[in-house]
């Protein structure tokens, strides 16, 4: 590869503005196809159909450059200085653009097929209509980038950044990657130009569409790729979810959209949660998301969100908890939530259901909160007490075992908030009896919790879970 000098360099850039304005019938064209342009200063200069393919311009600066229908092939331009370069048109099959600076850059209607854009800096750039097939953006920054129009099928967006972008009408497929991806919002519609303003209206249709509300981490992937006639709800690890409030969800979105509801088509393993998918109307030939497909999935979630806030208003205002208990109420919701996650979970409560299908279309899913968990149960330690304290151990546990077969007798235990009011019935029930009280404190303080909860039997362990901890604050009195 020749190195060029920097009077080689102009020379050849007079030649092209003579060609350029001639219309070719003068001067030469810029052709250097296999030369060594690396860190030559290029800023502001017309390369408009020059040729630059397999040139090495890495950390060259073309700053305000106009590179309109440029053959780019194989041309590296790594850590070079592209921002604001105008690449209308070019064809930059192969290209490698690894740690270029491309803000505000246009490369409308251009030809990047596997083009490598790692780490690249393509804030506010304009990609629209353009060509990025099995593009590679791995760790891009393409924050408020245009993507609307573009063919992204085969791409990877591996920990790329896109938030604040618009993908209105942006073609993407199954092979398209968005791994660990960040994307607090995106829009889906580009307004175009106000002529009477004389400037672009930018973008339009935030999702999330409430400014203060943003995507959790790995949403955004979830809803993008629904590109068949899905709705996808994504749930964390973290956060999981309420069963019970998704039922509730479901059966408001239907009374909001005159009856029309949504039937789950199945469930999804994800590495932090899973996804639960809803069948819509959408159709299913649409490569992208539409406002319209956005409408039902934001109505599903805040339909969710509703439910959440009043299951949570409900569970304080029945318990009429305050403080510390209502702390720990609280954040045994939020354990049973994470724990309804579980995939594996999910699979039994549904083999428990005797159903052999991982289709969950017209599921009824309002019971499964009992049962979304992992039953496997942790090996339990051996205890080697003495007789006596066996039998303080068996008795305070047989007393404890005929209180809540009583209590879940006579009242609900299917949710979370019914087993917590069946604990605190139960607390009640004990603190009136002194005897019982006495019996079971000396147990708890003989074996601890561990010890006297073997004891009871594994189906009352729902309500032992939230009881128990409770059960410990009475030693402290």
């Amino acid at each position: 590869m020749k190195k060029l000098s920097v009077l080689e360099i102009e020379e050849k850039l007079k030649q092209h503005e003579i060609w350029l304005k001639s219309f070719g019938a003068n001067g030469q064209r810029f052709d250097v196809q296999n030369a060594d342009l690396s860190g030559v200063d290029l800023q502001g200069v017309n390369l408009t159909d020059a040729t630059l393919s397999s040139s090495d311009l890495s950390g060259a600066n073309l700053h305000r450059a106009k590179l309109e229908n440029t053959n780019l092939y194989f041309t590296n331009f790594s850590a070079a200085n592209l921002s604001n370069v105008d690449f209308f048109c070019a064809a930059g099959y192969f290209a490698n653009f690894d740690g270029a600076n491309l803000s505000k850059a246009y490369l409308y209607q251009g030809g990047f097929f596997s083009a490598d854009f790692s780490g690249a800096d393509l804030c506010d750039a304009d990609l629209s209509c353009t060509q990025l097939h099995e593009a590679d953006f791995w760790g891009a920054d393409l924050r408020g980038t245009e993507l609307s129009g573009s063919n992204a099928s085969g791409a990877r967006f591996y920990k790329a950044c896109l938030t604040g972008a618009c993908i209105q009408g942006w073609t993407i497929d199954e092979e398209t990657r968005f791994d660990q991806v960040d994307c607090e919002f995106v829009y889906l519609t580009w307004s175009g130009w106000d002529e009477e303003a004389q400037e672009s209206i930018y973008f339009l249709d935030r999702l999330p569409k409430n400014e203060n509300e943003f995507f959790k981490p790995g949403e955004f992937a979830v809803l993008v790729q629904q590109y068949t006639n899905t709705i996808n709800l994504f749930f964390s690890e973290e956060n999981g979810i309420d069963w019970q409030a998704l039922s509730i969800a479901l059966e408001n979105f239907k009374a909001a959209n005159n009856g029309q509801g949504l039937e789950i088509q199945g469930i999804e393993q994800q590495i932090n949660g899973f996804i639960v998918k809803f069948m819509t109307q959408i159709d299913p030939t649409k490569p992208w998301i539409s406002p319209r497909d956005c409408k039902t999935w934001t109505m599903l979630k805040e339909k969710y969100e509703e439910a959440l806030q009043a299951i949570d208003t409900n569970y304080k205002e029945q318990l009429e908890l305050t403080g510390d208990q209502l702390v720990f109420f609280k954040e045994q919701l939020a354990i049973e939530r994470r724990n309804s996650t579980d995939f594996k979970g999910i699979l039994k409560a549904m083999s428990n259901q005797q159903s052999s299908k991982y289709d969950l279309r017209g599921a009824q899913i309002g019971n499964l909160a009992d049962t979304v968990k992992d039953n496997a149960r942790q090996q339990t330690n051996q205890y080697n007490y003495a007789p006596a304290q066996k039998q303080t151990l068996a008795e305070a546990a047989a007393e404890i075992q005929q209180l809540l077969d009583q209590l879940a007798a006579n009242n609900p235990t299917e949710t979370v908030t019914d087993r917590a009011i069946v604990a605190s019935k139960a607390i009640e029930v004990i603190e009136k009896n002194p005897t019982q009280k006495e019996k079971i404190v000396k147990a708890l303080r003989v074996g601890g919790i561990a010890a006297l909860k073997q004891m009871v039997k594994p189906v009352s362990e729902p309500i032992t879970n939230v009881l128990f901890p409770m059960l410990e604050e009475l030693t402290k009195n």
